[in-house]
């Protein structure tokens, strides 16, 4: 069992799945730029039992709280009343009326998931598997469809990773979770393709509750070589799982994401660049730079919402044969047409930072 170092290099964001809401279970002071998740004990110590109905009538029309609360207690602060409080990274949150929250553990502590680690390191391999065979698999059709003729990637991933859980080899891959000390609240725009013109969408403006740039934690990672020793002895793996060893592992990802983020660059060379998109390829170069500096112990990898459909998937698709990429496309996207780029939005926060990379380093 290792220690992993992880540093965020982008914001992140695994979403709880909640959406508080604003006078109801946040507060944003503006003139201090931070937002309040309140704890409501310090609320009713404030307001008191007598101004109970007071709150409800809050809560029901959804605004009113904070100046109530201002009423009861000059001078307010937001640690009076929170549970925990957010620096607000970016202006403009107005009539917004909900916040994506992190996910937190029992303890409070914003949490990066090590099943979504594990998720993207299967997306690396997946990747890989299908480049390692001249993408030939990914242009047979025979192994794109499942039983109902439905685009899957069921058939290549038993031929890669095993038929059943049992059998799986990432199950000699053990991540733990990463607990980090504090979140910070950020706005998310979504480029969108009109025409041929890259815009902001302000109908998918979003506040998000992130863990900032720079944020430092450590996680439990082993590759169980007992179990991989016992099931090679009983042939349980199709695929050589040496590869999961840590030195070979972080260099298959190091070039995974490296891949991924010189193919947008060499798509933007193409494009006329918006002005809006602010620091977003400055960032991907950098990253580019990162995996490239990495040593044999480290690896650059991307998790979380918001980082779009090629990295979620690897991009594998662009293997597959024509006919079966645009009958994927008619299957994804029925009313537009197939000569449009696809994926055609894609988000950044508001100053054009990509969300989610992460470095990854033995202890």
């Amino acid at each position: 069992m290792n220690n992993l170092n992880i540093t965020t290099l982008t914001p992140t964001h695994i979403g709880s799945g909640e959406k508080p809401l604003r006078e109801v279970d946040f507060l944003l002071f503006e003139q201090q730029g931070q937002l309040a998740m309140l704890d409501p004990e310090k609320v009713l110590s404030i307001l008191g039992t007598e101004q109970v109905h007071q709150w409800v009538d809050c809560v029901n029309d959804q605004a009113g709280l904070l100046k109530l609360l201002e009423t009861r207690k000059p001078g307010l602060a937001p640690v009076d009343i929170a549970l925990r409080t957010l620096v607000v990274q970016h202006t403009g949150m107005g009539n917004k009326a909900d916040l994506h929250e992190q996910l937190h553990d029992g303890m409070g502590r914003p949490l990066l998931p090590g099943s979504s680690l594990k998720g993207a390191v299967r997306t690396a391999l997946f990747t890989h598997f299908i480049n390692q065979h001249n993408s030939d698999d990914a242009k047979n059709q025979r192994n794109l469809l499942d039983r109902r003729n439905a685009f899957s990637d069921s058939f290549l991933s038993r031929k890669y990773f095993g038929e059943d859980p049992n059998h799986d080899m990432l199950r000699l891959l053990r991540i733990g979770d990463a607990a980090f000390q504090t979140t910070v609240c950020a706005r998310s725009e979504t480029f969108n393709l009109k025409g041929k013109d890259w815009i902001i969408d302000k109908r998918f403006t979003q506040f998000i509750e992130v863990i900032p740039q720079g944020a430092k934690t450590e996680l439990r990672f082993q590759f169980d070589t007992t179990t991989e020793k016992n099931a090679r002895d009983k042939n349980w793996f199709r695929t050589d799982t040496s590869i999961l060893q840590p030195s070979k592992l972080f260099d298959l990802i190091n070039r995974h994401t490296r891949n991924l983020a010189e193919r947008e660059l060499q798509y933007w060379k193409k494009q006329v660049e918006p002005d809006e998109l602010g620091c977003y390829l400055e960032v991907l170069q950098n990253i580019v730079e990162a995996t490239r500096q990495c040593t044999p112990k480290e690896c650059v990898i991307r998790i979380g919402w918001g980082t779009g459909f090629r990295n979620m998937t690897g991009d594998w698709h662009i293997n597959m044969t024509d006919d079966d990429y645009y009958e994927l496309l008619r299957k994804l996207r029925p009313r537009h047409p197939e000569d449009m780029p696809y994926p055609k939005s894609f988000r950044v926060l508001a100053d054009g930072t990509p969300l989610g990379f992460v470095k990854l380093a033995m202890g």
